[in-house]
């Protein structure tokens, strides 16, 4: 639908800004429409879960009751719907318990490790579960930082110096990442991180922490088939990692395009490829 406030039949909901999406083992979809976390399954009316302040991004941790909600300045954990049977109409149930803040405070946003009450944050952009561990990874774009968010609500920096300075080729905290935005995480643990000032994706390798890049050296009109180690991006922003941890699907959110990336053992081996869009002006 128009860009609104309204929920209920599919082709009668309209949203704000979708910034992240999640779904359950029932088939439930998650929708985080930057102020509201809304649910929705095939047979279903649009269901307004909560309200939030700048609602970034959800997921879901496989197995638990457990959703996370990356807020501007926070991470609040939820109980996710229970799934009756479906029922075509039928609003599915509301959140149960309410919300919990798990780490930071949307009051004093700022940049500093800790627990719940210590821990603060300056623009999450997106949380991923690390398919390892179970921490959830965080971008932190106007910290310059990766960070992970472990079960006892301790958050750590993982990758980043908190500069505004790419420096790859570096382990964890002694490499830089100027603009973390779009994040993905394969089956091993290795993180992927659109950097969005930087025009590149890089990784974060799961063994060592060495931060190198994956593909992109810089601003231009991207084009189809190019090797990572030459491609272009405008802003890299949005990650998703699929078919045995091989290929990442990104947008370039200025480029107006998707794009396919075939991840090899380094950036001279991964290729880029367009998957939909202009790639280049949107005029």
């Amino acid at each position: 639908g128009v860009s609104g406030e309204v929920a209920g039949d599919p082709d009668r909901a309209q949203f704000i800004a979708i910034r992240s999406t999640a779904m359950d083992s029932a088939d439930l979809l998650y929708i985080a429409d930057q102020q509201r976390l809304l649910a929705y399954k095939s047979g279903w009316v649009f269901d307004v879960i909560t309200g939030s302040n700048q609602l970034q991004s959800v997921v879901l941790v496989s197995g638990t009751d457990k959703m996370y909600l990356g807020q501007r300045n926070d991470i609040r954990a939820f109980g996710t719907h229970s799934a009756p049977a479906l029922t075509t109409g039928v609003t599915p149930p509301s959140v149960p318990g309410g919300s919990v803040v798990t780490s930071g405070d949307c009051a004093t946003p700022a940049d500093a490790i800790g627990n719940m009450a210590t821990a603060r944050y300056q623009q999450i952009q997106y949380v991923r579960r690390d398919t390892i561990s179970d921490d959830l990874i965080i971008t932190d774009k106007l910290a310059h930082r990766v960070k992970r968010l472990n079960a006892a609500g301790t958050m750590s920096f993982y990758a980043g110096d908190g500069n505004d300075v790419l420096s790859l080729d570096l382990a964890g905290t002694a490499a830089g990442i100027r603009r973390p935005h779009g994040l993905a995480v394969d089956s091993v643990g290795n993180c992927f991180v659109a950097d969005s000032d930087s025009q590149v994706v890089v990784k974060i390798a799961a063994s060592d922490g060495m931060v190198t890049r994956v593909a992109g050296t810089g601003y231009g009109t991207p084009a189809d088939g190019e090797a990572g180690d030459v491609g272009k991006w405008k802003k890299p922003y949005g990650l998703t990692m699929f078919m045995n941890d091989t290929s990442l699907v990104a947008t370039d959110w200025d480029g107006v395009c998707v794009r396919h990336i075939a991840v090899g053992v380094d950036a001279a081996t991964t290729w880029l490829t367009t998957q939909a869009g202009l790639c280049g002006d949107p005029t």
